[in-house]
């Protein structure tokens, strides 16, 4: 006998009570199963909304024009490589034309896939005009929306600190990203003061971390003033992808007969900072020191690769902790980085000669720009 009321029982009856109330049900369908697809590998899923969170004067808008710049060039790592992408800025942080523009050309967009939305009439309020942005989307065929600042789309009424309110006006975002396929990434400002996680980064409630599938923070470098690192905080999509380190350097350009100064982001690689460095630098693990005191006993004095380091400890050469307990001899001036994974020992067999002890302090400023 059927159970009362049971609504699977009613649908292979041909009924169901669900129906009455405009509910339906889909079966789970291996031949509908797509894997997930990438703007970025690993940092910006394609049809899911993501977040950058950054410090006001930490460079996000000069780092987001390099990567907006990267996308419409099919140059970032990911299902888009080699195919230009069509990119949307939405937002009035910064003026588009006085700043934005020209950052983009300064890291060499391709200006004529970027677009932002008219002056004209009212800002975006994802709630009110999420039909208008799906019908711009569509039609504009972007694959990658940039909202800079994003609680400036969720509409005056709604309580950036009340989880429910923040998911019901993220909820037609994440929809549209999804039915339309593009990646949806917008910009947030931490909170200050001491945080313990990354969750607790993000100012209003936790319901904005809840929301992305993939949240980003882009911070000061933990041991080198003069760069900065993207680390990936939260994201459950794809394995955590290592952190991208730059600089921000000046470039004087003319354009359309005026001067501009503008910031460029340079010297990108791959490092090894994690989220929990960046949101507690002073904090070293006993491990490291551990691995440190290992790593400088196997110095030869020549340059030695990390791979060639990690193998000589019985580690993985992927083996992030290897690098960052490099990057701790090199901040005590016992190591010195040589080359993009290439490190020396120094004051062995060297002119320079340097203490072994960590009191003697550092006697080689680190200085990765002439590395």
């Amino acid at each position: 006998m059927k159970p009362v009321g049971d609504p699977i029982a009613g649908i292979i009856d041909g009924y169901s009570p669900a129906r009455d109330a405009g509910l339906r049900v889909r079966r789970a369908d291996l031949s509908r199963v797509r894997p997930i697809r990438w703007a970025w590998q690993g940092r910006i899923p394609i049809g899911y909304l993501s977040l950058l969170l950054g410090a006001e004067g930490i460079g996000k808008s000069t780092f987001i024009c390099w990567m907006l710049a990267r996308a419409t060039r099919g140059e970032l790592p990911g299902d888009l490589h080699g195919e230009p992408t069509r990119v949307l800025i939405v937002g009035d942080e910064d003026s588009f034309d006085s700043v934005i523009v020209p950052r983009l050309h300064a890291a060499g967009a391709d200006l004529g896939l970027v677009d932002t939305l008219s002056e004209e009439g009212d800002p975006l309020d994802l709630d009110r005009d999420s039909y208008a942005l799906r019908e711009l989307v569509g039609q504009g065929g972007y694959k990658v929306v940039f909202f800079d600042a994003l609680l400036d789309t969720l509409g005056v009424d709604v309580d950036d600190w009340r989880s429910k309110s923040v998911r019901a006006a993220l909820r037609p975002l994440r929809r549209a990203a999804r039915d339309l396929d593009f990646a949806a990434l917008g910009a947030l400002h931490p909170n200050k003061g001491q945080r313990t996680s990354f969750r607790d980064l993000i100012s209003g409630t936790h319901a904005f971390n809840a929301s992305s599938r993939s949240s980003l923070l882009l911070a000061a470098h933990p041991s080198d003033a003069n760069r900065r690192v993207l680390v990936r905080g939260k994201g459950n999509l794809a394995a955590v992808p290592p952190s991208i380190e730059f600089e921000i350097n000046g470039r004087d350009m003319k354009i359309n007969g005026h001067e501009f100064s503008l910031p460029v982001v340079e010297q990108v690689e791959e490092g090894s900072a994690t989220v929990e460095e960046l949101l507690s630098p002073q904090r070293e693990a006993p491990v490291r020191d551990t691995l440190a005191e290992q790593i400088d006993r196997i110095g030869t004095g020549e340059v030695q690769t990390r791979a060639e380091i990690a193998r000589a400890l019985g580690r993985d050469p992927s083996d992030r902790s290897v690098g960052r307990a490099l990057e701790q001899l090199e901040d005590e001036g016992r190591w010195l980085k040589r080359a993009r994974g290439k490190w020396q020992r120094i004051g062995i067999g060297t002119s320079k000669e340097v203490p072994m002890s960590k009191s003697a302090g550092p006697a080689v400023s680190k200085s990765r720009r002439a590395a």
